[in-house]
């Protein structure tokens, strides 16, 4: 959480940092998620929502309790 949020506050002078973790954190994880939760949805464990929208909902949420932590 220290480095995501160093990366905000250095994003106007160093914009190659906030890129690179976005693109080695974030779209990563983000990616994974919605690959699990895809697969566990054709296999009947979750009902109908889009894998990305479920990925997003849960991301929000989890990014949410970090901050107010």
């Amino acid at each position: 959480m220290a480095l995501f949020r160093l990366a905000v506050i250095e994003a106007e002078r160093s914009p190659e940092v906030a890129r690179a973790l976005d693109e080695g954190g974030r779209k990563t994880i983000r990616g994974a998620l919605v690959a699990f939760l895809g697969h566990a949805t054709r296999q009947g464990l979750l009902g109908g929502a889009d894998p990305e929208t479920m990925a997003a909902a849960f991301l929000a949420l989890l990014w949410g309790i970090c901050r107010s932590a």
